[in-house]
């Protein structure tokens, strides 16, 4: 089954949002070239608020599997964008939520 899991976190820093955004669609756009299971990787921000919001489809049999698989690629996806301190979203919270499962 194909589930779209959307999840939200909050970012900090001086830097430019909008780079920092591509630096992380970036990493999901690479992530999803090397995993079969993953993709429709998306990444939005609002700007204002420094809250980005990062969505992919995952192929998988549970929902549960979906939220945990869809945390796993958002945390490795922001480790990647790392790789340029300057871009990369600097995460206020160590959690990222969840927002939305849907059927995709």
């Amino acid at each position: 089954m194909k589930i779209r899991v959307t999840s939200q976190f909050k970012v900090e820093g001086n830097g430019d949002l909008e780079s920092r955004v591509e630096a992380l669609m970036a990493a999901l756009v690479d992530l999803e070239k090397s995993n079969s299971d993953i993709r429709e990787s998306d990444v939005s921000a609002v700007l204002s608020d420094q809250l980005v919001n990062i969505a992919i489809v995952i192929t998988t049999d549970s929902w549960e599997d979906a939220e945990t698989r869809a945390s796993e690629v958002f945390h490795r996806a922001i480790e990647l964008a790392e790789g340029d301190p300057r871009r990369a979203p600097h995460v206020i919270e160590d959690d990222i939520r969840s927002t939305e499962l849907i059927p995709a």
